[in-house]
C-alpha cells in the first residue's frame, strides 16, 4: 500500500469516527459543568447536518417532544 493510499485510508477512518469523538468529549463537558455543552441552534445544526445522536438527545431535552426531520417538516414548492 503506497504512502498516498494508507492516508487516504486514515483519513476515511477519522472521518467515519468524527462524531462519535466529539459527542464524547460533549457529553464529558456536561459532566464536568453540569449544564448542556450545545445550545438549541446548535445541537439542531449537529443534528440536521451528521445525525449526531448526543445533539438530538438535547434537542429533546429542550423541547421535551419529538423531533421530525427537516423534510417532514418543510414542503419543496
Amino acid at each position: 500500500m503506497s504512502d498516498q493510499s494508507s492516508l487516504a485510508a486514515l483519513y476515511v477512518q477519522l472521518c467515519q469516527k468524527f462524531v462519535a469523538m466529539t459527542e464524547v468529549l460533549q457529553t464529558t463537558r456536561e459532566l464536568i459543568d453540569g449544564k448542556p455543552a450545545l445550545t438549541p441552534l446548535q445541537a439542531y445544526s449537529l443534528w440536521r447536518d451528521v445525525q449526531s445522536k448526543h445533539a438530538l438527545h438535547d434537542l429533546q431535552r429542550y423541547t421535551q417532544g419529538v423531533i421530525l426531520p427537516e423534510s417532514k417538516v418543510m414542503r419543496k414548492h
